[in-house]
């Protein structure tokens, strides 16, 4: 397809929350319209990242919503199901084990940092792990990358150090697991301190330039 080796076949599975309660933590700021905007301009940003890198096979969308905007790229598949973000992801996860797939990439939706290079990067190191895991800079996990077969409880949700449940979840089950990190992982867009430092960022990502434009509005 668009992938720049056939050594494994990798997919990337991106969960989108409920639109309308999307980043409640900016309710004070932002009124609805402009919170569902940035969602989707940051994961605009995350898709173009994904489909530029050329080392994955399909992206995935696990919606609450239709989001029929995104249906226009061939490289994504819309994944509706309406439960909490775990249960949502698990039932993800086991569609994607039926596929022809060696492993799968979480992404959240509000990681608009997050470069081709970084794709890339975790393509080239699921080749020797079983496990990748990239932390928030708040203890969530911002990077879950899991070989086919591997299985693990996830931990995703507000005010759980997520990193770490993923991290002893994979130890206690005797994975091969490695940690990748950076700036553009740690960074994820969820709080108003976030959003005042994005909005100082030289960039072209869309949602950084529409943070710019509601930080002067």
């Amino acid at each position: 397809m668009w992938r720049e080796h056939d050594k494994m076949k990798i997919n990337i599975l991106i969960p989108i929350k409920k639109l309308n309660e999307t980043k409640s933590r900016l309710i004070k700021y932002l009124d609805e319209n402009s919170r569902i905007t940035l969602t989707l301009l940051m994961l605009e940003d995350i898709l173009e990242s994904c489909i530029s890198s050329q080392s994955i096979n399909k992206i995935y969308l696990v919606s609450y919503d239709d989001l029929s905007e995104f249906k226009k790229y061939k490289e994504i598949e819309i994944l509706i199901n309406k439960e909490e973000l775990n249960k949502a992801l698990e039932f993800a996860l086991d569609y994607l084990r039926k596929e022809e797939n060696d492993a799968t990439l979480v992404i959240p939706s509000d990681l608009p940092l997050i470069e081709p290079i970084d794709i890339s990067n975790l393509g080239k190191l699921i080749e020797n792990y079983e496990i990748i895991l990239g932390p928030s800079c708040d203890g969530g996990t911002n990077i879950l990358m899991l070989r086919n077969y591997v299985k693990i409880n996830l931990e995703f949700g507000e005010g759980k150090t997520s990193f770490l449940l993923h991290l002893k979840n994979a130890l206690d089950n005797n994975y091969n697991v490695t940690i990748y990190s950076n700036e553009r992982i740690c960074l994820d867009l969820d709080d108003i301190i976030r959003f005042k430092y994005f909005k100082t960022l030289n960039s072209n990502k869309k949602s950084i330039k529409y943070i710019k434009e509601l930080a002067n509005n």
